[in-house]
């Protein structure tokens, strides 16, 4: 296959509609099969000259095809940042709805806010149904999933309702009530989610709600029937009034009245609103709709009986499982009694469809023909079988037609322009005196071409952008794909599952009693999973210690650049025949090392790592009088994690075991816990030297501790350890020559624009000194509003980086010989500027 798209794409030159089809149809094979680097930055080429051309048509096909390959390679959507928000402005609406198409490919929680913010000011335009059906339904699953507050996402919900309207898949709404009745895993946020909702609706009911849509409606009666006592200053009476006028509007469905009856007969207060609730029952005790009599009628008996309205209706009913009976047992006796009486049984779909499909099966029996047929018409000659002849000239009798008369079946191609031949599509010349021709469709060229000819080829000309609407796109290019460098590869054609979801839905089977999730744990960065080539053999690199770069900690002192992401994830495990227990801890990112549990634990450190700095002491669990802590020291060349195991007992322990492995890094032990036995109140200390093998916004070590304990069964203990980029970083110490030398030779580069600091003082400088600060980077040297900076990982893992301030903000340029580097690097860049 992969011979056949490469000469495929070798040979589409062709100035023609169907070549750019069969492009496209390669670029979209290239990235479903197993990638090969080369077809890849080929198909690449071909995406960015489809969405760089000034053709309509052309601009499309790139948006869709870049919406198709997104998700496995964002670095094309980096490339093109601002012809992509150009596309956002651009006047066909085909065009803009295909770019949020690729905007909702990309979104994550960073960027939600700003890609649902244009979703919903396109929805505010548009007028046609299918593409509001579809866009409302994006909008509700990421306002969902990536939701940063109940605040943001209240709001957003009500905007989808209001702009959806009845145009609204029933699954949106019944998603968004369900997700109100189960929760989440904190009962706090379920009331403060809960009661936002509340006072929204109470705020919207106030106003005018003549124009709320009926779905919106029916929402807004579930929620406060089930939700408004949440609110203390808020009494029934109040919810009850606001509900009624709703019945008074015209526009108000029957099945919206439905709606509300039932949750005012879920409140069914007494005083001064009770009755206003008779009059309502009695109103709509005769009406002819059947649901909406029997709601009145469910209303006047309920609010006459508080006990038996708890009973039907407990304000705790929603959050309960309910039980459904899917055989209808129930049914039985009816289908019985109908099967006596000669009713015939129930088949299933599947029965009944095989039935269905044999009734309507090919009949395989010859036909006869219905009209008589006069052989002697047709003229046979040459011994032709008579088979080969046209039925329809039998039945034309005499006809005296000219091709009725022949017998021959050979296509007759006298007169036709012959157009295709064995090496593909002959071109032929225009005759000068044909019509006038439709404009064809300019061909693919290389960007520098269609840069070159965009004024005089563009159908639609844009005026030139003056520099504040430069300014405004970078930004909004940088609020729209922050956080997409190192997004994770995912499936092709679908959102990643295991990204960061806010609402996280409540698990129906029950769990231990026992555990406890800390919300502060977050998941591995999607980096991690970015693929990992050789790297570049530089052994005359020269790096500085850790102990000479400024920003680091003096001996025995704090990290401030790793511990903001140091994080720790424990979970136990007690092996048969002992219960299963996990329990979760995260250290915190600001720990002092006096205050953690035993700071004397520090004076265990070996005394060729004392000298050196260190991060805080993190404790990892405590368990049958055994602790772990464990922290991280900085040496030149490597990281040493230090793990402390603690005997607090009186007894000895036995059998002690420590196991640390990652994906990432490769773990040296260099000094092993006793295996043994650990005496009473003693502590063992166990040194691992890290490298790392694959470059990763964090890394994440997975250890898991065993023991025997005086008496009892052993016990084994999993736990992970979680340390940051900064932690590996290096400053690279080069020469101006030394540097261009070496860029020069990487290839593995990306480009982003970061945000600068304005502190009184020159911004580049400023910027510069926080991430040569948090970073540990080094600036080369700088010339007026540019710099070179560089740094390393290892001997072999260096990354340069170039800076530029224009337009307001910082561009910059990273290159590396490792794939992953730039990427991992520059988000770093991105989190150490966003955390001032």
């Amino acid at each position: 296959m992969y011979e056949i798209l490469d000469e495929s794409l070798r040979r589409a030159e062709m100035n023609h509609n169907i070549t750019y089809a069969i492009l496209y149809e390669c670029v979209k094979c290239i990235y479903t099969i197993h990638p090969k680097s080369d077809l890849l930055e080929k198909a690449a080429k071909c995406i960015g000259n489809f969405v760089l051309s000034p053709k309509i048509n052309l601009k499309y096909l790139g948006l869709k095809a870049l919406t198709y390959v997104v998700q496995q390679d964002p670095k094309l959507a980096l490339q093109h940042q601002m012809t992509i928000i150009e596309c956002l402005d651009h006047p066909d609406l085909i065009i803009k709805r295909e770019t949020l198409e690729l905007l909702f490919r990309i979104t994550n929680d960073q960027n939600v806010t700003v890609i649902i913010e244009k979703m919903l000011d396109f929805l505010r335009i548009s007028e046609d149904d299918h593409t509001t059906i579809d866009l409302v339904g994006k909008v509700a699953e990421l306002a969902e999933k990536y939701a940063p507050d109940n605040e943001w996402f209240i709001d957003t919900m009500n905007t989808v309702f209001s702009l959806g309207g009845d145009l609204l898949q029933p699954d949106i709404p019944n998603s968004f009530l369900k997700l109100l009745s189960e929760g989440f895993d904190s009962v706090e946020e379920d009331k403060k989610l809960r009661l936002f909702a509340v006072n929204s609706y109470i705020s919207l009911l106030q106003g005018d709600s003549s124009k709320l849509p009926q779905r919106f409606l029916q929402v807004i009666c579930w929620v406060l029937g089930e939700y408004s006592h949440l609110r203390e200053d808020l009494e029934p009476d109040v919810t009850v009034r606001l509900l009624a006028k709703l019945l008074d509007m015209k526009s108000s469905s029957s099945e919206t009245k439905c709606w509300v009856l039932m949750a005012m007969t879920k409140l069914c207060p007494g005083g001064a609103a009770l009755a206003l609730v008779h009059n309502v029952s009695e109103t709509y005790s005769s009406s002819l709709d059947t649901m909406l009599r029997q709601r009145a009628q469910e209303l006047q008996i309920l609010s006459q009986d508080s006990e038996l309205q708890a009973k039907v209706l407990p304000r705790s009913a929603s959050m309960e499982p309910v039980e459904v009976d899917s055989s209808l047992s129930f049914l039985d006796g009816f289908v019985s009694e109908a099967l006596a009486a000669g009713a015939a049984p129930y088949k299933p779909p599947h029965q009944r469809q095989e039935e269905l499909s044999r009734s309507k099966a090919l009949n395989l029996e010859p036909y006869g023909l219905s009209l008589p047929i006069s052989m002697s018409s047709c003229s046979i000659t040459d011994r032709q079988s008579p088979t080969l002849l046209s039925i329809s000239s039998g039945l034309s009798g005499d006809s005296t037609d000219v091709s009725h008369k022949g017998s021959s079946t050979v296509l007759k191609l006298d007169g036709v322009k012959r157009l295709w031949g064995r090496d593909g599509y002959l071109a032929q010349k225009e005759p000068t005196d044909e019509a006038p021709r439709i404009e064809a469709a300019s061909p693919v060229r290389s960007a520098n071409q269609l840069g070159d000819n965009n004024a005089s080829n563009s159908q639609t000309p844009t005026p030139t952008p003056t520099p504040e609407c430069d300014q405004e796109k970078q930004q909004l290019a940088s609020s729209l794909f922050v956080g997409l460098a190192s997004q994770s590869s995912v499936c092709l054609m679908g959102k990643s599952d295991p990204t960061f979801q806010r609402f996280r839905r409540k698990t129906k089977a029950s769990g231990s009693s026992e555990q406890i999730t800390n919300p502060l744990v977050l998941p591995s960065d999607g980096s991690d999973n970015l693929l990992y080539k050789n790297l570049l053999d530089s052994p005359d690199l020269d790096v500085s210690p850790p102990e000479q770069t400024p920003g680091l900690a003096a001996p025995n002192g704090s990290c401030d650049a790793e511990e903001e992401s140091t994080d720790t994830d424990v979970k136990e495990i007690e092996t048969p025949p002992i219960r299963d227990e996990r329990v979760t801890a995260q250290a915190s990112p600001h720990d002092d090392p006096d205050g953690s549990k035993d700071p004397s634990l520090t004076w265990h450190l070996p005394a060729e790592l004392s000298a050196l700095s260190h991060s805080n002491l993190t404790p990892l669990f405590s368990k049958q009088n055994l602790d772990v802590s464990a922290c991280h020291v900085q040496k030149e060349d490597s990281v040493v994690l230090v793990v402390f195991i603690s005997n607090c007992s009186d007894s000895f322990l036995q059998q002690i075991r420590l196991q640390v492995d990652s994906e990432e890094l490769e773990v040296s032990c260099v000094s092993d816990c006793p295996s043994e036995e650990l005496q009473s109140h003693s502590v063992a200390v166990c040194q691992y030297f890290l490298t790392v093998k694959r470059p990763s916004v964090d890394f994440d070590l997975f250890a898991a501790v065993s023991w025997q304990p005086p008496a009892g069964s052993p016990l084994t203990t999993q736990f992970s350890y979680r340390l940051s980029l900064t932690t590996f970083i290096r400053a690279l110490r080069l020469s101006t020559e030394e540097y261009g030398a070496m860029w020069l030779a990487f290839s593995h580069d990306t480009k982003q624009n970061l945000t600068l600091i304005h502190d009184g003082q020159d911004p580049l400088a400023a910027t510069l000194d926080v991430l040569k600060r948090k970073l540990q980077l080094h600036v080369v040297e700088v010339i007026g509003v540019e710099a070179i900076v560089a740094c390393c990982l290892q001997q072999d893992q260096p990354c340069l980086m170039h800076c530029r301030m224009h337009a307001g903000m910082l561009a910059v340029w990273l290159r590396s010989p490792v794939p992953d580097l730039p990427d991992c690097l520059l988000y770093c860049c991105q989190r150490a500027l966003q955390e001032l």
